[in-house]
């Protein structure tokens, strides 16, 4: 939390004094129930291409009785690419190669956008998780007592291919 004020206050009074604060790649992995990490200068590859790894974070150890919750936003600020239409850009995580939870059987819900041509900034965000126990029974030997890597897998649906994203995740495990 002191942290958290810290960096507010720093950004605060670096916009006060009319400088620019600087976006920095952090990651804090591996984190015993928790882990944050953000990138800046991310490329989103075209989906024709195959979703691309945005981003990665490691928890140290998957517990049992636990649920992964999961936080994720994507920045677009004044570069997107040409485009003739708007930018389609989705994202979706997964957890030691399982996706995570909305999903209905087999489809997973990514979190998506479609951002205008003629704007200079564009936001998608998304709130994902995962039971550890069910994850575990259906994936024996890949959850409870493992690293659990997460991974934030995306790309761009529309030809706008290119576009620079300033990616954040949020990751922690939960007692149910």
């Amino acid at each position: 939390m002191r942290a958290s004020i810290v960096r507010v206050v720093a950004v605060v009074l670096c916009i006060s004094c009319g400088v620019s604060p600087v976006l920095a790649d952090w990651d804090t992995s591996p984190g015993t129930n928790a882990v944050f990490a953000s990138r800046s200068g991310v490329t989103i590859p075209s989906c024709h291409d195959g979703e691309a790894t945005l981003l990665t974070a490691t928890i140290k150890e998957g517990s049992a009785k636990s649920v992964l919750t999961m936080e994720a936003m994507m920045l677009f600020e004044r570069q997107l690419p040409p485009l003739s239409g708007p930018a389609r850009i989705t994202a979706r995580p997964a957890v030691n190669g399982v996706f995570m939870e909305p999903s209905t059987g087999t489809t997973y819900f990514p979190m998506a956008q479609q951002c205008p041509a003629d704007i200079t900034f564009c936001t998608i965000s998304g709130i994902f998780w995962l039971d550890l126990d069910v994850a575990e029974a259906i994936h024996p030997g890949k959850f409870l007592g493992k690293s659990l890597n997460i991974k934030l897998v995306g790309c761009e649906a529309s030809g706008g291919e290119g576009a620079i994203a300033h990616v954040t995740v949020k990751a922690q495990m939960v007692k149910k």
